[in-house]
C-alpha cells in the first residue's frame, strides 16, 4: 500500500528531525470555506529543512512532497529551477527521493544496493551515518 502525500511528508519530517535538522512545514491546508489548496505563495515547497553541516554551518534543503502520480505545477517547477540556479538543494518526490538525496549528501549510508525506508531501518540494509539509538523506536 502506498502512502498518501500527507503520510509521506510526516515520515520525511520525522526522518529529517531524527537527523537533527531544523524543519519547517510550510503548506497548511486552507479553511473549508476557501478554495482547495494551501495558504502559501504558489510554488513554495512543502518543507524547508536545515541539516547539520560541518563546523557551525547548516545545509538548507527544500522538499516538494509528491506521490508517484504527483506532478509539479508551473510555479513549483519555476521554484525548483531557481533553486538549482542559486545552488540550493531541492528535492521533488516521495520518501524514497528524500532518502536518495540524504544518502547522496552523506547524511545516510547504504550498505547494499538499495536504501530501505525508515520503517525498515533496523534491517541489515540500512546503516545511518549517525547513531540512531533511541530514535529507532519512534518509527514503529
Amino acid at each position: 500500500m502506498s502512502m498518501t502525500e500527507r503520510e509521506t511528508q510526516a515520515a520525511g519530517v520525522k526522518l529529517l528531525r531524527s537527523l537533527k535538522a531544523a524543519v519547517w512545514v510550510l503548506g497548511t491546508v486552507r479553511r473549508r470555506s476557501d478554495y482547495h489548496g494551501t495558504m502559501q505563495t504558489p510554488g513554495i515547497p512543502d518543507v524547508k529543512a536545515f541539516l547539520p553541516g560541518h563546523v557551525r554551518s547548516r545545509r538548507g534543503l527544500w522538499w516538494e512532497v509528491k506521490t508517484a502520480k504527483g506532478r509539479l505545477r508551473p510555479g513549483q517547477a519555476a521554484f525548483r529551477d531557481l533553486c538549482e540556479q542559486a545552488g540550493e538543494s531541492h528535492v521533488v518526490g516521495d520518501l524514497d527521493a528524500l532518502i536518495a538525496w540524504l544518502t547522496s549528501a552523506g547524511y545516510l549510508k547504504a550498505t547494499a544496493a538499495n536504501v530501505v525506508p525508515p520503517s525498515a531501518m533496523d534491517g541489515p540494509d540500512y546503516v545511518p551515518v549517525f547513531d540512531w539509538g533511541a530514535m529507532s523506536a519512534r518509527w514503529g
